[in-house]
């Protein structure tokens, strides 16, 4: 068995995802990550193949997932990777655009075959979702393919799962409320998404509970994270070139790192309790708050000057697609369930450098 220490990993990663990826897909990103490694030790691989893509983890068997020291993944949406691994220590990444020995056929999350193809041949124990369209504004436009990703996407893993007594693992957001209401959304809240992407993701939710009696649905909300564009990394690249910035104060929600999503997807999968669930940070704040504390610590960390912040309403700032003011959601029932607590997002900010070099 090869010890691979867990700089060789970031490398590793690094080469695989290249491609831009969005806020939901940013969570892949960091599990593919925390999953390898072993707490204050080195990371140690099978001699076999992993099989790796940006989209969905299927997980071989629960002994993997609690102990986290074999790492084997097989996905099937978009591409297939298989990882060589030499002697030397050097690795070799092989992309796949069809089939191959030991992998389905190449196929979108949108392609019913494809998606079950996939999960015969692997028989996992869990899927993490990760599939979603979350361009929110360009979803008004792309109508068809929000609702094809989010949608029957969602509804293709939720039947594929049931017909292999898989638990599915399903990212959802804030955005299936309207933000209309005063205090923080509960799960058992009535629904009434305002947008074509939150309307497409409370579909996706719907068919999951339809068609997968295993099934774990996990919103969260206001995700930043090192990988991708986010609230976070847009402050910081502003903040370098501009003086005076114009934020949304009057929309209210909960930062949330990627990597503590990551951790609490692992732990949820490892000790399933089925059904909806909220997860998010704390405390609540506006953008505009947000934003206050990013430079702050930013000018304390000698990153930058921080830039007169500037509140202003969300008329001032017109989106295509509405936004929800109240995007604080309740975290009782995953603290009561899993003893989960809510992401210290404050804490995340003491090391903005790591968010500048992805």
């Amino acid at each position: 068995m090869k010890m691979v220490g867990k700089r060789n990993i970031y490398r590793l990663h690094r080469r695989i995802f290249q491609q831009p990826f969005d806020l939901i897909t940013e969570v892949l990103h960091v599990l593919f990550i925390h999953v390898y490694e072993i707490q204050n030790g080195p990371i140690l691989f099978r001699e076999s193949a992993l099989t790796v893509t940006r989209r969905a983890i299927l997980w071989h068997n629960a002994d993997q997932v609690c102990s986290l020291k074999t790492c084997q993944y097989a996905f099937c949406i978009l591409q297939f990777y298989r990882i060589s691994r030499f002697p030397d220590g050097n690795e070799e990444v092989h992309r796949f655009y069809g089939s191959s020995p030991g992998l389905p056929p190449h196929g979108e999350i949108g392609d019913i075959s494809a998606v079950r193809n996939a999960v015969q041949a692997f028989k996992p124990y869990a899927i993490i979702n990760a599939a979603a369209y979350t361009a929110v504004d360009k979803a008004e436009e792309e109508v068809e393919k929000a609702y094809l990703i989010n949608h029957i996407g969602a509804k293709n893993l939720a039947i594929a799962s049931e017909e292999q007594n898989t638990i599915l693992l399903h990212i959802s957001t804030d955005y299936v409320f309207d933000g209309k209401k005063t205090e923080p959304y509960r799960e058992t809240d009535t629904t009434n998404p305002q947008s074509v992407y939150g309307k497409s993701k409370l579909l996706g939710e719907q068919a999951i509970l339809e068609h997968c009696e295993k099934a774990i649905i996990l919103r969260t909300a206001w995700v930043f994270g090192r990988y991708g564009k986010n609230f976070v990394k847009t402050m910081l690249s502003l903040g370098k070139t501009r003086s005076h910035l114009r934020i949304v104060a009057d929309q209210f929600g909960s930062p949330t790192e990627a990597e503590d999503i990551a951790k609490s997807l692992i732990y949820m999968a490892k000790n399933a309790q089925f059904g909806i669930y909220h997860y998010s940070g704390m405390p609540y704040v506006s953008w505009f708050e947000f934003a206050q504390k990013i430079f702050q610590v930013a000018e304390r960390q000698g990153i930058l000057h921080a830039p007169q912040l500037e509140p202003i309403k969300s008329e001032e700032y017109p989106t295509v697609a509405c936004r929800p003011q109240n995007s604080r959601l309740n975290l009782e029932k995953i603290k009561n369930t899993f003893g989960i607590l809510p992401c210290d997002w404050q804490q995340h900010l003491n090391d903005l450098r790591k968010y500048l070099t992805h």
